[in-house]
């Protein structure tokens, strides 16, 4: 009994002394939950530094495992016998090529991007950013710079360009600007203008304007497709219809037509009574085909007033360049049945449609220029391996597809292009044939 007495004595005594030790950990387990957030900071700190301390390491391992790849391509080229030494040399060139493609490529855009052509200059810098986001290229960087409408301003805008290192100028979009560019710059860049003016185009310069000298060869083409020889002109009394006269003329001499009669209008004026003067015009008709360098209205009122003038459509073939290439000629019965030659726009109205999307605004069509540019560029970038294959691959290429179908780069600066026959119906044109150019 005594020891039954002692042994409840004793669980009793050890009960007591062991539950204030219990709560006392009780509450300083409680006290460590209810800890401020400073202690998971600590925490933190201490797994981002283990994270460092990772780092360095990998950093560490991975510069070693570097140096042990150039230790091993260094081994591998010093174990070269010396009868191999061209094959050596090659290697290492190729090499040092290799890194022109790693590198930041410039390409400097030349644009009006205040002036008159404010307008135009910023559709083409907006095409140039869609062509440099579609293409596969990751290390270009397109630098633009405001030409104005002004020479000086372009000069400056390229000089600026030239310190920058840029490998492709692309622009300006005058003529006139174009020529003091490549006059004022000190080294070879390549130049890809957006004007039509041929004149320009030599070595290292671009005239990637619609040329009307290689529309007039498309379009007597098709006036011998039609067996057509004999033919009236119309144009305007401007400087594109002098140079259009003058390509006609270099035609005339080296295929089967022959120009009877020359007419000319002054489309400031918008007044086509001259032409009603015109008596070998409709009376005494010498010609089977007619040449309408016109568009729009003025080609609508040129037409329409032929026709009453006793010129029949039926017996008269009518024929236009890319002008006549607009809805606003529809529903004018004096063309239907006539012909005209223009670029394949298929991949230019998606185009459109892209960029309006984007910048919700139409683009000027001479931004699908840009576009192609930029572009052909990029292409021409990711493929080359140093810098002077850039122009020799463009030019000793067959040929590239940009928005308006297909185009060639000659050395001589010109640019050979695809153009399409088209017939005027009522509400549209219907294709007839694809118009090859003949490259010299």
């Amino acid at each position: 009994m005594k020891k039954f007495l002692y042994l409840m004595l004793y669980v009793l005594l050890t009960a007591c002394l062991q539950s204030p030790l219990k709560q006392e950990e009780d509450e300083i387990l409680l006290e460590q939950i209810e800890i401020p957030e400073a202690n998971e900071e600590i925490v933190l700190s201490k797994k981002d530094e283990l994270k460092e301390n990772k780092s360095e390491v990998i950093e560490q391992e991975n510069s070693i495992i570097l140096k042990e790849e150039i230790l091993q391509d260094k081994i591998t080229v010093e174990e070269f016998d010396l009868a191999a030494l061209p094959e050596q040399i090659d290697i290492n060139k190729k090499i040092e090529e290799k890194a022109f493609s790693e590198k930041i490529i410039k390409i400097g855009l030349l644009v009006p991007l205040s002036g008159s052509a404010e307008e135009i200059g910023r559709s083409i810098y907006h095409a140039a950013e869609m062509a440099i986001f579609e293409s596969t290229s990751e290390n270009i960087l397109l630098i633009p710079r405001d030409t104005s409408d002004d020479i000086e301003t372009a000069v400056q805008a390229a000089k600026y360009l030239e310190s920058e290192g840029v490998s492709i100028l692309v622009g300006p979009l005058f003529a006139s600007q174009a020529k003091a560019v490549q006059e004022n710059l000190t080294s070879n860049l390549p130049i890809f203008s957006f004007t039509n003016d041929e004149s320009v185009s030599k070595e290292g310069i671009w005239s990637f304007g619609f040329s009307p000298r290689q529309q007039i060869k498309a379009i007597v083409r098709e006036i011998n497709n039609n067996g057509i020889i004999d033919i009236a002109i119309i144009i305007p009394n401007t400087a594109y219809g002098f140079v259009a006269l003058e390509a006609l003329k270099v035609e005339e001499k080296r295929s089967k037509i022959k120009i009877k009669n020359i007419f000319r209008y002054a489309p400031e004026i918008n007044n086509f009574a001259s032409l009603n003067k015109s008596s070998q015009l409709a009376k005494n008709i010498n010609y089977s085909g007619l040449l309408i360098l016109a568009s729009g209205q003025q080609l609508r009122e040129i037409a329409s007033r032929l026709q009453f003038m006793g010129a029949d459509p039926d017996e008269i073939k009518y024929f236009g360049l890319s002008s006549w290439n607009s809805t606003s000629i529809f529903g004018e019965p004096a063309l239907y049945g006539g012909s005209f030659v223009a670029p394949d726009q298929t991949a230019y109205e998606a185009f459109v449609s892209r960029y309006y999307n984007i910048y919700g605004e139409w683009p000027s069509e001479v931004s699908a220029l840009g576009y192609d540019i930029v572009a052909l560029s990029s292409l021409l970038i990711s493929e080359a391996t140093k810098e002077s294959d850039i122009i020799n691959m463009a030019i000793e290429s067959q040929g590239f597809k940009g928005l308006f179908d297909f185009f060639k780069l000659s050395p001589n600066g010109k640019i050979y292009r695809k153009f399409v026959a088209f017939k005027v119906k009522d509400r549209g044109f219907i294709k007839i044939r694809d118009i090859m150019p003949e490259i010299q």
